[in-house]
Order: structure tokens, then C-alpha cells, then sequence
């Protein structure tokens, strides 16, 4: 995979203490009926001492499409984030989920299988957006952002708070995965793992599917936010 990086990136703090807003606009063509809208989850409280997944799932150029469109990617997202989860054997009504309209952030309950999660969620997403896109003009393919960061979560008064919570999304966010994924148009998902994920659970192996060797090394950096960390990203087969 050829290590072309750069672009630009936005903030994070629709997760941890800002309002979470809709965006976006365009015209093209069309999608397929939409499914049910994005489902509510009260805000659980967290162990105090246990460090929980978190996840941050973004839909690539989500600008570019109508108010239709984007109606029905963000189904198409719920829906594919939701079999992901239960093909991992992680119940969607146990994960909390956050919506921003062309994102979804979730945090994982106590106890679950994080190997299976790194390894089953990407596989499954990419080969169902590989199916989705078989027969969608260019225009109108969904492509997705998938970050993952492992820490402690808190409960705010608009969010969850942690420093994992910040992470995901600056992670997703990151000029270089951007860059990454804008490299690569054929591709339908990438990955990026922060660097304690990649260490504990990618890197050992455990399973043959985590495949660590996709991996490559960044350093995800954002001054005006005081972020700087090492992180790892994938880029995904379209086949």
C-alpha cells in the first residue's frame, strides 16, 4: 500500500462537550429507500477503572451529497455500524452511540472482546460497502472513516468525557488518514488504531484476520488542539 498522506482536519469536540449538529449539502443522483432512523441510548455511567473501546465511524465527502442523500447514508451508516456490531457478537443496544449527522461515535460496554471487535467490524463494513457500491455511480458510493482508541470514559452533562473520547475523533479526523483514504478512491473503508490498540491487541496476533502487517505508522498532530499522538492506518481492499 503506498503511504500517501496529508489534507486537512477538523475539530473534535461534538463529543466531548459541544451540541451535536447535522451539515451538508449537494446534488447528484439517488439512493435506495432509507431505513429506520438513528435509535436513542440513555448515557450509562462507566467503571471508574476500566478502560473501554471507543469507535468513530465518518462518512467520506459527506458534503458533496443532497439532503436526500445524505438522509439515506446515515441510514445506510446505522444500519451497517449495527450488523457490524452484532457480527462481533457486541449487542448495538448495549454500545452508547452518539450521532453528528454524517458520524456515529460509540463506546463499547465493560468486557468486550476487543480482538474480535478490531478484527470482525472493518472486515464486515468493507465487504457490505463493497456490496452497497457494486452498482452506485461514483458520485454516490458510500466510503467510511473508522477510528478506534482504547481509554477510561466519564459521564458529562452534554457527552461523554476522556481523553479516549477526544482521541477517536481527532484520530478519524487526522490530515494524514484523510489524505490516506483521499489516496486511495478505489478503496471503500480505512482504519486508523491508536498506537496502545495496535500494540496490545494488532501487533500480538491473536487472530489471523487483524492482519498487522496492513498497518502503517503516522504521527497524528494537531497544534491549535494540543494533540500529538502515534496511531496506525489501514486502507482496506475494495475485493
Amino acid at each position: 500500500m503506498a503511504e500517501t498522506f496529508g489534507g486537512n482536519s477538523i475539530n473534535a469536540d461534538v463529543i466531548s462537550g459541544s451540541p451535536i449538529i447535522y451539515s451538508g449539502s449537494g446534488d447528484v443522483n439517488t439512493y435506495a429507500q432509507p431505513q429506520a432512523a438513528p435509535e436513542q441510548h440513555e448515557m450509562p455511567d462507566f467503571p471508574a477503572s476500566v478502560s473501554l473501546l471507543h469507535a468513530f465511524a465518518d462518512i467520506v465527502s459527506y458534503s458533496r451529497l443532497n439532503v436526500r442523500q445524505q438522509r439515506d447514508s446515515q441510514d445506510r451508516l446505522v444500519r451497517m455500524l449495527n450488523e457490524s456490531l452484532a457480527e462481533a457478537n457486541v449487542r448495538p443496544s448495549q454500545v452508547l452511540t452518539q450521532d453528528q449527522g454524517d458520524a456515529r461515535f460509540l463506546v463499547f460496554p465493560a468486557g468486550t472482546d476487543v480482538t474480535r471487535v478490531l478484527a470482525v467490524m472493518p472486515w464486515y463494513l468493507n465487504k457490505t460497502l463493497i456490496a452497497c457500491n457494486r452498482d452506485l455511480a461514483a458520485s454516490a458510493r458510500l466510503r467510511l472513516r473508522l477510528s478506534f482508541a482504547l481509554g477510561l470514559a466519564g459521564r458529562g452533562a452534554t457527552g461523554v468525557t476522556g481523553t479516549a473520547a477526544t482521541a477517536v475523533v481527532r484520530l478519524s479526523n487526522a490530515a494524514r488518514f484523510r489524505q490516506a483514504i483521499a489516496g486511495a478512491p478505489q478503496a471503500s473503508l480505512g482504519v486508523i488504531v491508536d498506537d496502545q490498540l495496535y500494540h496490545q491487541y494488532i501487533k500480538l496476533d491473536f487472530r489471523p484476520d487483524l492482519s498487522p502487517e496492513e498497518y502503517l505508522p503516522v504521527q497524528v498532530s494537531d497544534s491549535d488542539k494540543g494533540f500529538n499522538a502515534k496511531a496506525w492506518i489501514r486502507i482496506f481492499a475494495n475485493g
